[in-house]
Formats: C-alpha cells, structure tokens, sequence
C-alpha cells in the first residue's frame, strides 16, 4: 500500500513537473518573440529631430537611461529652435503670451506634464519633475509657473520682437480670434536603451491656443503613450483629432497584438479618417518604436518626415501617407492668353485658349509661368489624391 502510494505521488509531481517546464517553455518562448529588446534607438518626429535625436543618442551610448535620452533631445528641440516653425515667433496664445506644453513618460508607467506655462524655457524639465513629486499628473498655467519657480526654474521674457509682429499678424487675419487654430507641429521623442526600457517625450512648438484652451498636448493615451512591455507611440500637429481617439494608445494595444510599428500606425490614421472625416484637410503623423526596436511611421497627408538615430546612423526618413496632397497651378479669369506662360512651362502642362489653363497631371509645381505672368492671373492650389 505504501508502495502504491509512494508511486502515485511521484507519478503525480511528475506530471505537474512537466505541465510547469511546459509553461515555462511557452512562456520563454513567448518572450523572446515578443519582448526581447534591441538598443539603443531613438526616434523623433520632423526633420528637424537630427540635433535632438544625436543628443538623445549620446545619453544612450553613454549607457545612460531612456526618461534621460528623451528629456535631453526635448531640451535640445527647445533650445535649438532650428526649424522655422520651431521658434518662439509662432508659439502664442491668442491673448498674445507665449504658452508652452509638455509631457513625459517613462518605462514604469508614470507620467507628467504642464500645459499653457509661461516664462519657462524648457517645459520638459517641469513635466518630468511633476512626474517625479506630484500626486498629480498634469499641472497647467499659473500652477505650473508656480511649481517651476518653487523648484528653481529661471523665470524668462519669451515674447521677442519677432513674436510680436507674429501676433500682430494673426490677429489681423483671424477672423474670430477665440476659434481659429493653426496647423501646427508637436515634437515627439521616443527612447528605447540598453536595458530594454522605453520612454517617451513631447514639447508643443507653433501653437496658437485660445484663453483657457491650452493642454491639449498633454494628454496621456492620446499624443503619447508607453507600454513598456510592449512599445510606444506618439503623435504630431492637430491633437484634438488624437484626443478624440485616443490615438497613440490604441498605437500600442494593436503592437501588442502583433501588429507592426508603422500598421499600426496606419491603423490609427485611417481609425480617425474614417471616424472624424473632416481630419483629411489636416496633417496628423505618428511615429512608434516596439520593444523588439521595430520602428514605424505613418501621416494623414504626405510631407510628414520622421528621423531615425541608431548605433549606425541618424537620418531623416519620408513617412508614409494615406492622402496625397498635391500641389498645382491654376490660371484664373484675369489672363490676357499673352503665351508667356505656354514659352516657359518645362513640361507643356498648358494649352492655349480664350483662358489658357493647366493640367493638374502634368504641372510639376515649379512656377516658372506664375513668374512671367504679367497680370498676376497664376497662383497655386492644391489637389487631394486618396492613396489607399
């Protein structure tokens, strides 16, 4: 009898010692497939992410952490201001201030952000120090000044000449001054290091915000996210399309499915397309990185660029779209049918008449006939082309 049961016992943890190393097995499996990282990488929205993005990377070769990389590429974005759209001339409230937005996330999950700060130059900073003291996640306006300045933030003139002779400019072209917004960028920065871990960045440049609007750029799901078991994504120019979907979460959840970094990305374009039509008049890009390091963009409109920084390189790369926008010449009621413009078009785009006129195939946006035109009758338009 004792024997018997001495056989059973042994039979029994001899089964559940398979079923276990099974499980295991799977599961080793499993996250080899899915989740074994590959560093260092960064990956930064715009053309205009090489100085950034070569920052970040230094952290990163430096064997330092990812929440480290991307706060110090979002500096250098603030502080070069390389790009035209990427200085202070443009970013104002309609109040005539200039306000500024950040958000950070790292690898655990916590996140920060301040929105509609002013008199600071790096908001990025002041997220990620909201992310590390406050219970809070997002602090905005006079409460986000006062944080800053509380935890030895310089407080700054932003305003510049430049700025104000902007301001002066939209005000007289806005129509109505508490509803028109511009179609203008967000920097987003996305670090995966040595360890494996992901975090990610964005800093708001070129947005023109109503009073008490502001903070739109702030928002977790939307215009960032990070899984750090999975990946991350974040997004880029008109976020209240992307709030409305919670865009660059649901990025996330379609990597953690399998999906690849830039389908998933086309995925959530074509999601807010289908759902908010009205979009397509507008650019809207993402980027995302996976924990394996797969990488992938995808934009609303073509001219969106994203920029790559690797061990091997850093380059600019062309994303993807899903909406041609292109660019032609018109011929409007105004002309004399002098044949200037027929002499001087390199590729016989137009063809005489009463009104000479373009073909939109044909024209290849060089506008040498606007330049011999001499009543001013050629101007540019645009044309809409649905790719997929």
């Amino acid at each position: 009898m004792s024997t018997r049961r001495n056989f059973l016992k042994l039979t029994t943890l001899g089964f559940f010692s398979l079923i276990v190393k099974d499980l295991f097995s799977i599961s080793s499996q499993r996250s080899l497939h899915v989740f074994q990282p590959k560093g260092p990488i960064v990956i930064s929205t715009w053309n205009y992410g090489i100085a950034p993005t070569n920052s970040a990377g230094k952290i990163l070769m430096s064997h330092g952490l990812s929440i480290d990389a991307v706060e110090t590429g979002i500096i250098t974005a603030e502080t070069e201001l390389i790009d035209k759209d990427l200085s202070y001339e443009k970013i104002f409230g309609s109040d005539g201030l200039v306000k500024l937005t950040a958000c950070i996330m790292d690898e655990k999950g916590k996140y920060g952000s301040v929105s509609s700060l002013e008199y600071i130059k790096h908001p990025i900073s002041v997220a990620r120090l909201v992310m590390k003291e406050m219970p809070y996640v997002i602090l905005s306006g006079d409460a986000s000044l006062k944080f800053a300045q509380e935890n030895g933030f310089k407080k700054e003139k932003l305003m510049t000449a430049k700025s104000k002779n902007a301001f002066k400019e939209y005000k007289q072209h806005a129509k109505n001054s508490m509803l028109k917004r511009t179609n203008n960028s967000l920097i987003g920065m996305l670090a995966l290091d040595e360890l494996g871990n992901l975090s990610g960045a964005c800093t708001s440049n070129g947005t023109i915000e109503i009073q008490g609007a502001g903070g739109s750029y702030s928002m977790i799901g939307s215009c960032l996210f990070i899984d750090n078991n999975v990946g991350g994504a974040c997004a880029t120019n008109l976020s209240e399309f992307v709030i409305r979907s919670n865009a660059c979460q649901a990025i996330v959840e379609f990597m953690s499915k399998g999906v690849s970094a830039e389908e998933s990305c086309k995925r959530a374009i074509k999601d807010i397309l289908k759902r908010q039509p009205h979009s397509g008049n507008s650019q809207l890009g993402f980027i995302a990185l996976r924990k394996n390091g797969e990488t992938g963009a995808y934009s609303i409109n073509n001219g969106f660029k994203y920029t790559l920084w690797n061990e091997e390189e850093n380059r600019i790369i062309d994303a993807k779209y899903v909406v041609k926008i292109k660019e032609f010449y018109v011929i409007n009621d105004d002309c004399t049918a002098c044949g200037n413009c027929l002499d001087e078009c390199p590729v016989s785009a137009i063809s005489k008449g009463d009104i000479y006129k373009i073909d939109p195939e044909l024209c290849t946006s060089c506008g040498a006939c606007a330049d011999v035109c001499p009543v001013m009758a050629i101007h540019p338009t645009f044309k809409r082309i649905v790719t997929e």
